[in-house]
């Protein structure tokens, strides 16, 4: 055990670059001009006042984890989105934005309507990965409804089974209208 020890001393912390070369999945992508990635649902800019600070409600709908594990990662120092204003709450009712993850299962269909209620205007939805988006390989199914009820409108989706964290991070940005070019 302790050669062991040594050895990872010796060869230090290696860690990998993100890559360089473009992503080839479709979505957003910081990557990929707008016009071929966004889907666009009456999507309007929050009020400038939110650009400065977002606070986000995440909720699980039945996901395996993957999507929910991008966004944890978001977290991290190597992405760190609390230096750009995005910040997790553990309320609906301090929440800025939605972030909808997994296929909606019979049984979060009203926790997730709930959730959307409590929230105050302006409100954001975003549907992270196919599986709200779509339903995926789970689709419509006796437990699961598959999409977002018709009665929620997603305002931006992130398609990607798993996305990927600059992925989420971009439609954040989009949403709060930080990624627009400032003369």
């Amino acid at each position: 055990m302790f050669q062991w020890i040594l050895q990872g001393l010796k060869a230090g912390v290696k860690t990998k670059d993100y890559s360089r070369e473009s992503e080839l999945s479709a979505g957003i992508a910081p990557e990929f001009p707008e016009s071929e990635t966004v889907e666009k649902r009456k999507m309007r800019k929050l009020p400038k006042a939110f650009q400065h600070s977002l606070n986000l409600f995440i909720v699980d709908t039945g996901d395996c984890g993957a999507c929910l594990n991008e966004i944890k990662r978001l977290n991290t120092p190597y992405y760190n989105f609390h230096h750009l204003g995005f910040f997790v709450t553990p309320t609906p009712r301090n929440a800025d934005v939605l972030l909808i993850i997994g296929p909606i299962v019979e049984h979060m269909k009203l926790p997730l309507k709930k959730a959307y209620e409590a929230m105050p205007e302006p409100k954001k939805v975003i549907a992270v990965g196919t599986c709200p988006i779509s339903g995926c390989v789970f689709g419509p199914s006796f437990i699961s409804s598959g999409v977002i009820p018709s009665d929620i409108p997603v305002d931006l989706s992130v398609p990607g089974c798993p996305p990927s964290p600059l992925a989420v991070l971009d439609a954040l940005m989009k949403i709060a209208g930080k990624n627009e070019i400032q003369p």
